[in-house]
């Protein structure tokens, strides 16, 4: 006799913000016929956590992961193995998936989705789940943007196609084993009643000693096979002042590169190296005293407690100046430099360098001149403040003339502050609301761009309805400015990952031979809020009316 077996989804979701969707996608899985299955209680050491987890899920036949803006809770930091990343549970249940083998079905709520009510958490854990959701939009898996309640129980009945393939396999099997267990029945033991359960354990039994053990096996496709191990890949990676984007930057490179290295045969290690400025440093430059102490310290440190180090991965233009300066790179066991998101590589001397290769920060200053052109209506002043002989914003001015003249106009206005002076929020004026051309709206890269970002600065730009528009993306920044101009930070990293892994699969390349690489600018425009700060006003219509082109090809995001 042939019995239906329900195939065993692991639910992941944080509970705090995600409790109620968690529920419900219990029921839509009940719904498809499958059994969901998740883990409420954790213990506090990862060790024991990581044990727990990995037994559970390897049972499943695949994890359902929702993705929401609460990091949730996490292992004890100190129970952690050296060079290993904070991670919460939930986001090692998705990781403990991808190292067994399993479906992973990654669901996505959006920053203004219907959470539950829960705690703040610290600025820290916000920034490390945004690093992760990230590295989520930039995931090769099957995943889905759900919008509200009704639609969580509508997309996980969709997955019905892709889990009827996981319940012909079960049922293949415990036919195959049941089969056998007629066979052992009617021979063996034949008028008594046996459970269930020494049945299957007896037809398994016929499956390990016959070649159909084999057979069963191939019907688990979701299974690797396993791979010769080729070595350790051992990773120092250097941060610039540890900021929200340099972190979800890694953890995007982290994602790809090990994933792609384990698939390959190799294990790796990345240890996280961060210089942590004090108050007294205004940049972070290794030219600059305070700070050229401080990275003299770093390069010091880890010369002395990393004996054998096969790649640098750098976060920005001043951890890979500190790490070139610092002569690291000159050691013949360390093979290369990867950096990630630096400005205009050209400009800063990194292009053709022995042992160096890596990921621009989006198209370039021209690039970025023509992604503001194009969302603003002609007339529109645009304002580039920035700080006079500050590297990265000098490169930023130089394109934005350039970009000027391919657009046959003065399109910007440029607004600077000596190299020893910060920016600061009061350096913005009020939009006059009744003429809004007349108005500037002032845009970032790096000196403004580091305070539109501190929380003490949400509450003035929102209240005062201040025409920001931030480089870098996060929740807040696009909450509170309206309109973002930046890349996907994790897909920096997943372009650097892929740069070592062309080099791991072709040893004998040189990588300061690649081309430097690049992901492209992506506009997020927040309507509620530039209705709300009058902004709207000086968008062109055809974009906030999603007739633009632009918002078919990705290259422009509306969220309301």
């Amino acid at each position: 006799m042939r019995t239906n077996q329900r195939p065993d989804i692991f639910v992941s979701a944080t509970s705090g913000d995600l409790g109620h969707i968690r529920e419900l996608a219990k029921e839509a899985l009940l719904s498809i016929d499958c059994h969901p299955v998740e883990q409420t209680n954790f213990p506090p050491d990862y060790r024991s956590v990581e044990e727990m987890l990995r037994a559970k899920i390897a049972d499943c036949e695949a994890v359902l992961h929702i993705v929401g803006i609460r990091y949730g809770a996490e292992p004890d930091p100190a129970t952690l193995p050296p060079g290993f990343e904070r991670q919460s549970y939930t986001q090692m249940e998705a990781r403990l998936a991808r190292e067994l083998g399993k479906k992973l079905y990654l669901f996505l709520c959006p920053e203004d989705f219907a959470y539950g009510d829960f705690p703040e958490e610290s600025e820290e854990r916000q920034a490390l789940q945004q690093a992760y959701r990230q590295s989520v939009r930039a995931d090769k898996q099957l995943r889905t943007t759900i919008s509200n309640e009704s639609d969580v129980q509508l997309r996980v009945r969709e997955l019905q196609t892709h889990i009827e393939g996981l319940r012909q396999t079960v049922d293949t099997i415990v036919s195959t084993v049941e089969r056998g267990q007629e066979h052992l029945v009617s021979h063996a033991i034949e008028g008594k009643a046996i459970s269930r359960r020494i049945l299957i354990s007896l037809g398994v039994l016929t499956l390990v000693t016959s070649a159909g053990f084999a057979w069963m096996m191939k019907m688990r496709p979701e299974t690797p096979a396993p791979v010769s191990h080729k070595g350790h890949i051992s990773i120092v990676a250097v941060m610039g002042e540890n900021v929200p984007y340099e972190k979800a930057i890694l953890e995007g490179f982290r994602k790809e590169f090990v994933g792609q290295a384990e698939a390959r045969g190799y294990s790796v290690s990345i240890k996280v190296e961060d210089p942590r400025f004090g108050s007294g440093v205004k940049y972070a430059s290794p030219d600059e005293i305070k700070a050229g102490r401080t990275w003299h310290a770093l390069m010091r440190k880890i010369s002395e407690s990393n004996k054998d180090i096969d790649y640098f991965v750098t976060l920005g233009t001043y951890a890979t100046k500190a790490v070139m300066q610092s002569g690291l790179l000159d050691s013949p066991d360390t093979k290369g430099l990867i950096y990630l998101g630096i400005t205009d590589p050209k400009a800063s001397g990194f292009e053709h360098i022995p042992k160096l290769a890596g990921v621009q920060y989006g198209p370039g200053p021209v690039a970025y001149g023509k992604a503001l052109d194009r969302i603003f209506k002609p007339g529109q002043r645009l304002a580039f403040l920035y700080n006079e002989g500050v590297e990265q914003d000098e490169a930023v001015r130089i394109g934005l003339e350039k970009c000027s003249r391919e657009l046959g106009a003065d399109r910007f206005e440029y607004v600077s502050k000596p190299h020893d002076i910060p920016i600061e929020i009061e350096d913005i004026p009020k939009p006059d609301l009744q003429n809004p051309p007349a108005s500037s709206i002032y845009f970032a890269w790096y000196g403004l761009d580091n305070i539109l970002s501190t929380p003490e600065n949400y509450g003035i730009i929102k209240e005062m309805g201040l025409w920001v528009i931030p480089s870098t993306y996060s929740p807040k920044n696009l909450e509170h400015a309206g309109v973002v101009v930046s890349v996907e930070d994790a897909s920096v990293g997943k372009l650097g990952a892929e740069l070592l892994v062309r080099k791991l699969d072709h040893p004998s390349e040189a990588i300061d031979q690649y081309p430097i690489a690049a992901p492209p600018f992506v506009t997020w425009i927040h309507r509620s809020a530039i209705r709300l700060n009058g902004m709207a006003a000086t968008i062109k219509p055809e974009i906030l009316s999603n007739s633009s082109p632009l918002i078919d090809d990705k290259t422009i995001v509306l969220i309301d």
